[in-house]
């Protein structure tokens, strides 16, 4: 293939727009989307939406995440999460039967950004978890968790233990206000780790 450059123009475009939407697009395509992990595949049992447990009265339900059981917001994939209902009522976005299977599954998630992908910083977690590309502020995001856990979580380079009880799950405790606008239970953070 041959292709002219010609004053900075590439086919009447500047090349370096054309270059840096290439890019774009090819990091894109080639990147694993976040909030999944490939090795993430689990056998659920093909529950259905007719499985799905309430959440907790003291979820907001007007809240995506915590209707669905998903205070994450993980997108369907081919990944067959522990307490996955499949088919989901939702369209892009798993359902779980309880809100501790939907917190594992982010858990896990971030396990494998951390032993896989050596995400091992809190800035790190995050940009691969709501990454610019997807719209997201990552900068912002882990310092709405740093603000949430000061003590566990003192800077954007605050490594992160996978087997820490305290730190992941005050990780997804914060995330999840970050994803909901609404606090979820500690009690289903810490159910979630012991199912991992």
């Amino acid at each position: 293939m041959k292709v002219a450059i010609k004053h900075g123009l590439l086919y009447g475009v500047p090349a370096v727009s054309f270059i840096a939407a290439l890019i774009a697009l090819l990091y894109m395509i080639l990147k694993p989307y976040s909030h999944q992990p490939e090795d993430g595949l689990e056998d659920n049992g093909n529950k259905t939406s007719g499985d799905m447990q309430k959440p907790d009265s003291h979820y907001d339900l007007s809240k995506r995440g915590y209707r669905n059981n998903n205070p994450l917001n993980i997108r369907i994939s081919a990944n067959n999460w522990k307490g996955e209902i499949k088919p989901s009522g939702d369209k892009s976005f798993c359902q779980f039967e309880t809100m501790a299977y939907g917190f594992r599954a982010a858990l896990v998630c971030i396990r494998t950004y951390i032993t896989k992908h050596k995400c091992q910083t809190l800035q790190a977690i995050i940009n691969r978890w709501a990454p610019w590309t997807d719209g997201n502020n990552p900068v912002r995001y882990a310092q709405r968790v740093m603000d949430r856990w000061p003590e566990t979580f003192p800077s954007k380079e605050a490594v992160i233990d996978y087997t820490s009880r305290d730190q992941m799950t005050k990780l997804v405790y914060a995330m999840a206000i970050v994803e909901n606008g609404s606090e979820p239970l500690m009690k289903d953070c810490e159910l979630a780790f012991t199912l991992m």
